[in-house]
């Protein structure tokens, strides 16, 4: 029996340190508290899931975004907050949409422009508010900001909603997803396709979160009115900060953006604040689902097709103008 434990340790062992080899490494790990829940640590390189490209991040968790030159003394500061859209998912990071626009934008007006990624996967405006607030008490002086994410807005998912109790049970739980991470055995087997499909099974069975609002996790009329409020108080903090906003609406070829886009582009027409709805870019597009990761995330080419034909002439035209045209 000895001998068979001691089999199986050796075999886990050089199974990670094979897979180690293979880039099946260290993930991004996250700071947690009870004020963000989460965000990227700094200075880390990671790599990312399910493509093992190289992850970068620097200062308050940002991520990076190269660049081919630094930046003039007197270039404005655009700050992309958002999700892991504007985190950029399995990208590398200058595949990321900030990357990408910062090199539209020198070409286009060169040493004007300093994007930073501050994109952190998994967030909502809720989550997005408290990252910019903590972000301005750390000095963070943005001139435009860009929001752009794809709606983890289902009355489930944390945000403002929750107590302190529920928000600590996260705080933990991020914790503990963090040591997971470093494992190369665990990141193989959610890359896998057998491994997510139990990760989906093993998430089905846990019971209902206790911080759900609703009876259901859809969206009903009192979330959506949640959600319109949730809009409006990230849009009054921006312009406390006196920085220009503007709206990136990515196209999800799942149903969850549904009910929130129109509720978005309703405030942000409310409230004078350009948005740009970037589902025309790939509406044509007969092979659309190559140009995915997943129903969410798109791929490198999808994102520098919406960078060259949506964001950056979308950028050029209302940072000039305040951001007050809803397009």
């Amino acid at each position: 029996m000895t001998n068979i434990w001691w089999i199986l340790v050796t075999a886990v062992f050089v199974a990670e340190i094979a897979l180690r080899l293979f880039g099946y490494g260290k993930r991004i790990s996250y700071e947690s508290s009870l004020e963000v829940l989460w965000r990227p640590e700094p200075h880390q390189s990671a790599l990312a899931d399910g493509t093992n490209r190289r992850m970068t991040t620097i200062e308050h968790g940002l991520r990076l975004v190269p660049r081919d030159a630094h930046p003039a003394a007197s270039a404005r500061t655009v700050l992309c907050l958002g999700d892991s859209v504007t985190f950029g998912y399995s990208l590398s990071d200058d595949e990321a949409y900030p990357a990408v626009l910062q090199g539209a934008l020198d070409r286009i007006q060169p040493g004007k422009w300093n994007v930073r990624n501050a994109g952190t996967n998994g967030y909502n405006l809720a989550l997005v508010r408290q990252r910019l607030s903590q972000l301005a008490r750390d000095g963070v002086r943005p001139d435009v900001i860009l929001l752009g994410y794809c709606f983890n807005e289902r009355p489930s998912w944390p945000g403002d909603q929750l107590d302190d109790d529920q928000n600590a049970r996260i705080v933990r739980r991020v914790r503990l997803k963090n040591t997971l991470r470093r494992l190369a055995l665990y990141n193989f087997f959610l890359d896998t396709g057998f491994g997510r499909h139990v990760y989906r099974l093993c998430l089905k069975a846990l019971p209902k979160p206790a911080h759900a609002t609703t009876k259901s996790d859809e969206a009903d009329e009192a979330w959506l009115e949640h959600y319109a409020r949730r809009i409006e108080a990230l849009l009054a903090d921006v312009r406390q900060l006196g920085a220009t906003v503007m709206v990136l609406v990515w196209p999800d070829r799942s149903m969850a953006a549904g009910p929130y886009r129109p509720v978005l582009t309703r405030e942000c027409s409310r409230h004078g604040v350009a948005w740009l709805d970037l589902r025309f870019v790939i509406a044509d597009e007969e092979h659309v689902q190559a140009l995915y990761f997943d129903p969410t995330h798109p791929r490198e080419e999808a994102v520098r097709r919406m960078v060259e034909e949506g964001i950056a002439p979308f950028f050029a035209e209302h940072a000039a103008s305040g951001g007050a045209t809803a397009v």
